[in-house]
């Protein structure tokens, strides 16, 4: 955009919004960062996940669980599963990811009593 200025990063040790005009060596514009070619699971971190991941609600704050597990389906391609690992059968949190776009199949893999595991598939878009 016109008169504004392009956007420098700077290592951690600069990083402090009264130092982002800072000029030195190791600054960059965001045009010049290195562009990673894609590898792995497409976002271009170089990691896979070869299995199924697990996530354990257990160890999730019991505010965020619903959301952060509901993102991780959000996130799965058609064919794609995750096992989620809850203190009780999670039916409310299996009837919100139903409500996600696409066709969705569950399988009780634990059922209890000290968790329950249940491997979540998203069977299409």
């Amino acid at each position: 955009m016109k008169g504004m200025k392009p956007l420098k990063l700077v290592p951690c040790e600069y990083a402090h919004p009264f130092n982002v005009d800072r000029q030195d060596d190791h600054a960059m514009t965001i045009e010049e960062l290195p562009t990673p070619g894609v590898h792995g699971g497409g976002c271009g971190c170089g990691g896979h996940d070869g299995d199924e991941p697990t996530i354990d609600a257990t160890a999730i704050p019991h505010r965020l669980r619903h959301a952060a597990v509901l993102g991780a389906a959000g996130s799965m391609n058609a064919g794609e599963s995750f096992i989620i690992r809850a203190p009780h059968l999670p039916r409310p949190l299996l009837a919100q990811i139903m409500q996600l776009p696409g066709e969705w199949t569950f399988e009780v893999l634990v059922d209890g009593p000290q968790y329950w595991d249940v491997r979540t598939t998203r069977v299409s878009l």
